[in-house]
């Protein structure tokens, strides 16, 4: 791990000898396609104390290429293996790093990073491997995973000293990365994504859509007040799903009640 923080540092430093800068990025590139340069880099990201963030954005980089390199779906069982080790390894790691204070100080572009890189897991272990994402998202932020009709009454249900912001802006990030990878029309598609696509948002429909729209009106309710910026992420989330799913998990009378 040593070498590869040395070799990002080299590559980035401006002022550094281009000899020198060639044989890092060379080197990091030879990382990122050797066949286990992405367990490598899952200890150099999650590893306490944390590397500079330069050397864990590289290290996100190389496991977002090892995802996206297993194709559409995890179809081997050496490859659902690695990507359930990743997805093991990065959801500790946020429950573990992301919660309060230790969230606020944690760089944006990493916030980001991460949120992508479990987005790419989701595409492609969901639901065959992963039917829990979406469970396991809600369970992070600390409101129930509630399935049913959204009600007025069904917000009154939350623990509100069990929620946790940080982990709320976190979960709106990723959900916010899944639509803009599955249905944003500016990212170009082939044939097999699309159909990959089709497959995740028709089983999210089922009862994975439910929890999501019962954890925008938890957060509309009792954090509008305390975290408007939450509430404002919220929106956004709404105003893009609410293209693919049932329009009637937002437009009844407890969430018209919030908004107007």
């Amino acid at each position: 791990m040593e070498q590869i923080e040395e070799a990002v540092r080299c590559a980035l430093d401006p002022t550094g000898n281009q000899t020198v800068k060639a044989q890092a990025m060379e080197y990091c590139e030879h990382v990122k396609s050797s066949p286990d340069g992405w367990q490598v880099c899952l200890q150099l990201f999650t590893k306490v104390p944390a590397s500079s963030p330069e050397a864990r954005l590289f290290a996100l980089q190389t496991i977002e290429s090892m995802i996206v390199g297993v194709g559409i779906s995890a179809s081997t069982s050496e490859a659902a293996a690695n990507l359930s080790a990743v997805r093991q390894s990065l959801l500790q790691f946020v429950s573990e790093q992301y919660t309060g204070e230790k969230y606020s100080s944690e760089v944006g572009f990493l916030k980001n990073k991460l949120a992508h890189a479990i987005t790419l897991l989701a595409l492609a272990t969901y639901p065959n491997h992963w039917p829990t994402f979406i469970t396991d998202m809600v369970a992070m932020t600390g409101f129930p995973a509630a399935t049913g009709a959204v009600t007025a009454e069904s917000a009154k249900a939350v623990n509100a000293q069990a929620v946790d912001p940080s982990m709320v802006d976190f979960v709106i990030k990723v959900l916010g990365s899944l639509d803009e990878e599955m249905v944003n029309p500016v990212v170009p598609r082939g044939k097999e994504e699309v159909a990959r696509n089709t497959l995740i948002k028709d089983t999210m429909r089922n009862e994975d859509v439910y929890r999501m729209a019962h954890t925008w009106l938890y957060t509309l309710a009792h954090m509008s007040a305390t975290h408007p910026a939450l509430a404002r992420g919220t929106l956004r989330l709404i105003g893009v799903y609410v293209s693919w799913i049932d329009i009637n998990l937002i437009v009844n009378e407890a969430f018209m009640t919030l908004l107007f």
